[in-house]
């Protein structure tokens, strides 16, 4: 099993249901904090297994089985960091239902990427607020553990004071329909700001604002279609998304919440 959480996951959820051992080596894995949850998980159900303190490899007992179980389920922090830092780009303020800062998530380190970037959080319960800077701070940051957040946070370094590195960004060359990273900074570029790829690492040069009315292509890939939906909001003419609907297949309702969030004064709350 290589580099890819999602695989070892898959494999440690299934794995429990064979009916004899599973032994699972696993190499340059690099997402750990994904399947550390989902070790947690597992320990609630009470599934045996055993690993190694590096996650290299696994021994799942066969012959196991899954209880029914009633419980709340986190908000989605793979999602949430779009209006997150829609706020942080425009000087905005949202709250967030739902939102519980001490998720095991790893995607939950956006909030203390936006606040160390400049933005103002406060959490109360499971309800997240954010407030934009006038100008967002330049600061480098490693995406070893939270590749998901390469995409918002492409978009969203634009905006800062100076140039940003978001690093160890290798992993997702293998994920989506395209390789992200370099379409990342081919957008930034496409919309006249600055972004470059070295080695593992995205680096994006200061901008004011994206040019428009221009018209993009989200490859069908979900996430990328949220990267453009973020960057029309500072798009000084229009943005057309080609293949938008994809980004149904993880969110049906991006859209209506998006717009509700965009042209809301005061601050908006989902």
């Amino acid at each position: 099993c290589n580099e890819t959480a999602q695989f070892l996951i898959a494999l440690l959820l299934a794995c429990p249901l064979a009916e004899k051992d599973t032994t699972i080596d696993v190499h340059l894995l690099k997402e750990k904090a994904l399947v550390q949850m989902c070790e947690k998980w597992l320990q609630l159900q009470g599934i045996e297994f055993f690993r190694d303190d590096s996650l290299s490899r696994y021994t799942i007992k066969g012959g196991q089985s899954y209880k029914p179980f009633t419980t709340d389920i986190n908000g989605d922090f793979s999602l949430a960091p779009y209006f997150l830092c829609a706020a942080a780009i425009t000087g905005g303020t949202i709250t967030i239902n739902g939102l519980d800062a001490k998720s095991s998530q790893p995607d939950r380190v956006i909030l203390n990427i936006l606040k160390t970037m400049g933005c103002s959080v406060s959490c109360d319960g499971h309800r997240v607020t954010l407030t934009g800077p006038s100008r967002l701070k330049a600061v480098d940051f490693d995406l070893e553990d939270c590749p998901n957040l390469l995409i918002p946070l492409g978009i969203t370094a634009c905006f800062a004071s100076g140039p940003v590195k978001l690093k160890n960004v290798s992993k997702i060359l293998i994920k989506g329909s395209v390789e992200r990273t370099s379409t990342i900074a081919k957008y930034i570029n496409e919309l006249g700001g600055q972004a470059q790829v070295v080695s593992d690492t995205l680096i994006v040069y200061p901008t004011n604002s994206f040019t428009g009315p221009i018209q993009m292509d989200s490859f069908r890939d979900p996430r990328l279609g949220l990267a453009l939906a973020l960057a029309s909001l500072k798009c000084s003419g229009g943005l057309t998304i080609k293949g938008a609907d994809c980004i149904e297949e993880i969110y049906p309702s991006f859209f209506e919440t998006f717009c509700r969030v965009s042209y809301k004064d005061g601050g908006a709350n989902v």
